[in-house]
């Protein structure tokens, strides 16, 4: 079971451990990610910079 989350697809299971990935989250960011919407943001954030940059490369 996929969710659609800000136009990025998350599989369920990984949404049951955000929690753990806010904590690991939180070491590697300077930002603070509080709750599971801020660690799902912060990682669609990122899947769309990582889709965008395979993208651009596959378009050189």
């Amino acid at each position: 079971m996929l969710l659609n989350f800000d136009g990025v697809m998350i599989p369920n299971f990984f949404i049951k451990h955000c929690k753990d990935a806010i904590l690991s989250l939180n070491s590697i960011t300077t930002q603070r990610l509080d709750s599971n919407k801020d660690c799902l943001l912060f990682l669609s954030k990122e899947v769309s910079k990582k889709i965008q940059e395979k993208q651009e490369s596959i378009m050189i």
